[in-house]
């Protein structure tokens, strides 16, 4: 199964995390395109399991919202 990701993020630290998730949940980056300058942004492009999927939407959620918090 493949899914799309288009994740609004504050710095480029955002976006490692993301990719780490990736790994921690067994699914698999097969796209990565980052936008950095003013703004930040990245679209990635992810297969794995439906259930690992489901888990990784969730992990990225927590991350993201944990991220901004923290580097307000």
């Amino acid at each position: 199964m493949s899914e799309r990701l288009e994740l609004p993020l504050r710095d480029q630290r955002a976006l490692a995390k993301v990719l780490a998730a990736l790994t921690r949940t067994g699914c698999t980056a097969t796209s990565v395109r980052a936008s950095f300058g003013d703004s930040y942004s990245a679209v990635i492009t992810i297969e794995g399991p439906a259930l690992n999927l489901r888990r990784l939407s969730a992990l990225i959620t927590r991350l993201l919202s944990t991220h901004q918090e923290e580097y307000r």
